[in-house]
């Protein structure tokens, strides 16, 4: 699973020339996301940011890690204790590009220009209203459709947010030898763009849809000092 979210990374990268250079233009030091997928949870966390690049966390932890009244904002402050990877991104956002990644629990930069040159190719389109996903099953016959649009849900700060908003971008992976090749990807964003990441993203497939959603997302978060700045100055 930590491959799929280590796609989603960059499929971030490759909506530059639409939407996701204005988010992380507008990306604060100490904004967070947690996303599960399986039993793995994802949390990406921007460190620092300047007028050209920002250097974000994906930090993952195993579910059964995750006890009751378990905090994400006192989790960041400890250092993310028992975590099962950790890796930080340097990117451009002059040039539109990963500079570097980082694999802190090895203490050493590791090399994904291949992949990152794919998913920066990856042509995105914006789905409109009229073929969002509904509520509930089609019309039959010419009966009109007077559905809901779907949304996915939107926590911040463990707090379900009411009435949630969402602007929905499409891609297709191209045919290649792996595991996502011809896939569609769905990736839903906040319409107000408080957030710079992604809320929820569906891979379709043959039998069922692959699902990373958000469970919980925040601002302002102190983040202690951290030696592996360093490496990024």
């Amino acid at each position: 699973m930590i491959k799929y979210f280590f796609i989603i990374l960059f499929l971030i990268s490759s909506l530059f020339a639409t939407t996701i250079k204005n988010r992380l233009e507008k990306a604060e030091v100490g904004d967070y996301m947690v996303t599960i997928s399986g039993k793995t949870y994802f949390l990406l966390l921007v460190e620092k940011k300047n007028q050209e690049s920002i250097i974000i966390s994906e930090i993952a932890i195993e579910k059964e890690k995750i006890k009751k009244n378990f905090s994400w904002r006192e989790w960041i402050k400890n250092n993310s204790p028992y975590n099962l990877s950790w890796h930080v991104y340097e990117i451009d956002l002059n040039n539109e590009k990963l500079k570097r990644c980082l694999s802190v629990n090895e203490n050493k930069f590791t090399n994904n220009e291949t992949l990152t040159l794919k998913l920066l190719s990856i042509p995105l389109s914006i789905v409109p209203t009229e073929k969002r996903k509904k509520i509930g099953p089609p019309p039959l016959n010419e009966e009109k459709d007077i559905r809901s649009i779907w949304n996915p849900p939107m926590y911040i700060d463990k707090k379900k947010v009411k009435n949630a908003n969402f602007e929905v971008y499409q891609a297709k992976w191209p045919k290649d030898n792996s595991s996502l090749s011809g896939k569609v990807i769905n990736i839903y964003f906040d319409k107000e763009k408080k957030f710079s990441f992604p809320f929820w993203i569906e891979i379709e497939t043959n039998h069922l849809d692959i699902i990373l959603k958000t469970v919980d997302s925040g601002k302002n978060i102190k983040i202690p000092q951290r030696l592996f700045l360093k490496k990024f100055s």
